[in-house]
């Protein structure tokens, strides 16, 4: 009785964190929008087209994309609880690029957005640069971030396509020994 008691009140818990986290979501991407009809105001209203505005307007776009990225995480991860926490009837209507089957394949959405993500952020601070060597220090601790994350990426990649790979050889097998069987 007691172990029930918990099991239901952690997803209670839970649940209301998959909300949490599918509304700040939303809520980023609509601030996005927004920031992007700001930056589009911006060129619209500039006095005059130089590569200083054009500059500017390339740097608030490059941050629209990064809100909007971090959006993307926010629903992704919410999406992706739910599916881990409660039953899905029909998962098969979701698009195959939302369903999680694992944390592990959350995991690997979430490295692969925040690489995108981290390659954003360095590239609106390098477009602001105007001279000086704290560019150099920034970007040092973006590598220094990346390197882990990317070879993460990189070896759940492989045993994803490892694990695949053993699987459709098990399935290889079942299919011509059940040939094997019915010839005999």
């Amino acid at each position: 009785m007691g172990g029930k008691l918990i099991i239901r009140t952690m997803q209670f818990v839970v649940g209301i964190g998959i909300v949490g986290c599918i509304v700040m979501g939303g809520a980023v991407i609509i601030a996005a929008v927004i920031s992007g009809m700001n930056a589009i105001l911006h060129l619209v209203q500039a006095q005059e087209m130089n590569i200083e505005v054009l500059r500017e307007v390339s740097v608030e776009a490059l941050e629209v994309a990064d809100s909007v990225l971090l959006g993307l995480v926010l629903f992704i991860v919410g999406v992706g609880m739910y599916q881990l926490f409660f039953t899905i009837e029909d998962r098969e209507s979701l698009p195959s690029w939302l369903r999680v089957t694992s944390l592990a394949d959350m995991k690997e959405d979430i490295i692969a957005v925040t690489v995108v993500m981290l390659g954003i952020s360095f590239l609106t601070r390098v477009v602001r640069w105007h001279s000086g060597s704290d560019i150099i220090y920034y970007g040092a601790s973006i590598g220094i971030v990346l390197i882990p994350l990317v070879s993460l990426f990189l070896v759940m990649a492989y045993l994803a396509e490892k694990e695949s790979e053993e699987v459709e050889d098990l399935r290889n097998e079942n299919i011509s020994l059940s040939e094997h069987v019915e010839d005999d």
